[in-house]
């Protein structure tokens, strides 16, 4: 593994700044500021944030983090930390960075000795994330692993709380009992895992599936084939020399397949910062699973699938054709982005616009506001669309800008004029400002925009899918200027089962906060409603699994379901439902085996991103693709 310790080269300067519209002539907006850092003498603009955002610089963060992990390893002794590795972006707008303490030892058996580290995850862009996370990693070799880190994690918010009172948000004795717990089965597992025979001839492809590494080249373009394929190869070249060192120092065995995995999850030059750590929880979560396999004794079935894992699958529908699409999240202006991953995903571009000769785009919707490229952006998909080589479900930002620019009989707008309001559509007000012609078309075009798509094999739709919201609307799939009058009106705004039907499809499912608990949405305005995952079933859950955010007071509690406006969930016997909406991050995974969102926070410098569907009934986390923002 190569490291990097040189810690200096996230001691940079990041201080908050006022933020001004130039349209408004240079107005300042009172309530946002700039994270602005600067590096190598030139100022960057990280994220524009609320004003109940605390800025905490990585130097603080550290301190904590040496904090938590003297409460979790008191008997490492004091201050002898020890920068074992850091990991960013170019645009060095977030960090992972790794502190261990060498006074603390756990003993697997002879020379095989592991070391705790604590994984501090620090960031200056919107997620507003201060995370800890405790790993393990072996003192020989340098290799990582993020073990059960569900159990020993600590996320902690970018909000005007006090930050010395972190350690208030979690119960620490159950923390502290469950570390133990968790270095005991750690100890327990590697050695399970020596005593489990894995010959070398099935080393790469597992390696491979732990990870999800298809390096799939069907229906892509030439040009991406040949990436692919160089990707490919040097995954193989990397792996040709891992088994080499640790099949000659562990044997073929599944310790020593786990140790190339880690390994290689720690391979710079492969592994993009932005998966660095996803790599190592799933190394982690392999080891429960291969123990299990072998306990179940099923281990010869699950080496026997691993030797064609490199082969694509394709499953028919009833009628025995293919129909194949591709699901494309929120976009939001970025056009470049787009472009990007539809080349990336075999599409080319003639007089009609972008098309596929075997599959059909699907737009999620939110294909304005924020980006750089709003009337590119609508182009590209209005043409497809038009051209019959793409659909489309609208958003609500599409939804919201028709009531900005709607006015009822009284002569007021259906969507308020004020600076909140005009700030979320200011991208889209400004890039339009002399082409109001072109913004009246596409205004006019929102109108035809499904609310929803029932496809034959598959179901679309931007927020949130109930089959009791899709009844009532009945043939009411399109918002038309009468529809949108009639939604907006005394008797049907916010109060009617029709209003809240349109209003689910478009903005997800929402319920009550506890009393006595409040949430603070992106724009720093504290709420008393919260997202819901209304794909889950919500009588298992505890209110972190519930809610799409997290309220530190309320974790590790059951939800009370008392008083849920509904308590419904999109069952696993129905066909496959893709949205997108929920400004997810990290890397692309299923939510469950029938329901994926594909929306990754391209907005705010995450990635956009798409879902390969050709036919399979259980979704995979293999099928997402996507193209970073500019600059990541």
């Amino acid at each position: 593994m190569s490291r990097n310790t040189n810690i200096e080269e996230l001691q940079f300067p990041v201080m908050l700044k006022p933020v001004y519209i130039k349209k408004n002539k240079y107005k300042g907006l009172t309530n946002y500021s700039a994270v602005t850092g600067t590096i190598n003498k030139k100022e960057n603009v990280f994220s524009v944030v609320s004003r109940n955002y605390a800025l905490i610089l990585n130097e603080e963060a550290i301190v904590l983090g040496k904090r938590i992990f003297k409460e979790m390893f008191p008997e490492s002794g004091e201050d002898e930390f020890i920068v074992f590795n850091i990991n960013y972006p170019k645009t060095r707008s977030y960090c992972h960075i790794d502190l261990i303490n060498e006074n603390y030892k756990l003993n697997i058996w002879g020379n095989e000795v592991y070391v705790p580290f604590i994984r501090i995850t620090n960031s200056y862009n919107k997620s507003r994330k201060l995370g800890f996370e405790i790993g393990f990693v072996r003192k020989v070799c340098d290799n990582g692993v993020i073990f059960e880190s569900e159990l020993v994690s600590l996320n902690y918010f970018h909000y005007n709380k006090s930050v010395k009172n972190v350690m208030d948000y979690i119960n620490k004795d159950m923390k502290l009992k469950k570390l133990k717990d968790i270095e005991k089965s750690f100890i327990e597992y590697m050695r399970n895992l020596n005593e489990i025979r894995i010959e070398k001839k099935y080393f790469t492809n597992l390696t491979a599936k732990i990870f999800g590494l298809k390096f799939n080249t069907e229906n892509v373009s030439a040009k991406y084939r040949r990436i692919i394929e160089k990707q490919k190869e040097e995954f193989l070249n990397i792996m040709e020399d891992l088994k080499k060192k640790y099949i000659g120092e562990l044997g073929e065995n599944a310790y020593g397949l786990f140790n190339t995995a880690t390994a290689f999850a720690n391979e710079t030059k492969f592994v993009k910062c932005d998966r660095y750590n996803g790599y190592q929880t799933k190394a982690g979560k392999w080891v429960r699973e291969i123990v299990r396999i072998n306990n179940d004794k099923i281990l010869e079935q699950y080496l026997e699938k691993s030797k064609d894992y490199f082969e694509l699958k394709i499953i028919k529908n009833k009628k025995g054709e293919i129909n194949m699409y591709d699901i494309i999240g929120d976009i939001h202006g970025h056009a470049g982005q787009l472009e990007k991953l539809l080349r990336k995903m075999g599409y080319e571009k003639n007089g009609k616009g972008y098309s596929h000769t075997e599959r059909t785009a699907v737009f999620v919707g939110d294909f304005i506001d924020r980006g750089p490229k709003i009337r590119e952006t609508l182009k590209i998909v209005r043409d497809m669309t038009e051209n019959g080589k793409a659909l489309a479900v609208m958003g609500n930002h599409e939804y919201n800008a028709m009531c900005y620019n709607t006015k009822n009989e009284k002569g007021e707008y259906l969507r308020k004029h004020n600076d909140n309001n005009t700030n979320q559509h200011s991208a889209t007000i400004e890039q339009f400002g002399n082409h109001e012609a072109e913004w009246k078309s596409y205004l006019e075009w929102f109108h035809t925009l499904p609310l929803y798509l029932d496809l034959e094999e598959i179901r679309i739709v931007h927020a949130c899918w109930d089959n009791d919201n899709i009844e009532i609307l009945g043939d009411r799939n399109t918002i038309s200027p009468d529809f949108l009058q009639e939604l907006n009106s005394e008797k049907h705004c916010k109060s009617s089962s029709l209003f809240w039907a349109a209003d689910e499809c478009i903005k997800g499912r929402e319920e009550k906060i506890p009393e006595g608990y409040k949430f603070y949405d992106k724009h720093g305005k504290a709420r008393d409603e919260m997202r819901v995952r209304w794909y889950l079933n919500v009588s298992e859950l505890n209110y972190e699994d519930f809610y799409m955010e997290e309220i530190a007071e309320l974790k590790g509690k059951k939800v009370d379901t008392k008083n849920l406006k509904k308590k419904s969930y999109y069952l696993e016997s129905e066909k496959p439902v893709f949205c997108g909406h929920y400004w997810f991050d990290g890397i692309p995974k299923t939510e469950k085996k029938n329901v994926a969102c594909v929306d990754y926070s391209i907005g705010t410098g995450g990635k956009l991103t798409a879902y390969r569907w050709s036919g399979e009934k259980e979704l995979s986390d293999e099928n997402f693709i996507w193209v970073n923002a500019k600059g990541d």
